[in-house]
This record gives structure tokens, sequence and C-alpha cells, in this order.
């Protein structure tokens, strides 16, 4: 997983061997954009986003389920290592 250095964000989950990553998002950011083309581009870009409730559902699934899920193990053999 990606080190996150500033703020608390959870931006990536790891499934298996693949990484997934919400993408757009819905928020008020294309509002915060002075430049009028440029908050236009952010409105037009804004049209795919995902619900900031369907990131929040999916986290909340992601933290509600057993630690045994959570945690990565190795599985490689350790040869003779302990682990």
């Amino acid at each position: 997983m990606r080190t996150q250095h500033h703020g608390h964000f959870i931006n990536v989950a790891l499934i298996g061997a693949h990484q997934f990553s919400p993408g757009v998002i819905e928020s008020d950011l294309a509002e915060s954009v002075s430049d009028p083309e440029g908050r236009e581009r952010m409105r037009t870009y804004r049209s795919v986003a995902i619900p900031a409730s369907s990131v929040a559902a999916a986290i909340a699934f992601a933290m509600g389920q057993h630690c045994w899920c959570r945690r990565r193990r190795d599985h490689r053999p350790s040869h003779g290592r302990r682990t």
C-alpha cells in the first residue's frame, strides 16, 4: 500500500494482487477553481464522479472485516528463518 505522508486519507485498497483506487469522487473542488475555463473542465471531469457515500460504504465494509481478512501474511518459505 502506498504511504500517505500528509493528512489521513485512505486512497487505495489492495485485493489479491490488484490495487484499486476510487478515481473521481464527488466534491465541491470545481467551485474553488478561480479560472472559469479550468472550473468548467473540472465540472466536466466530475461528471463521471462516484458519490462520496459509495466510497464511505466501501471503507466501512473493509474496516468491518475480521482481522484475519485485513492482515497480509507472507506465505513464502522462510528457508529456516523465523519470521
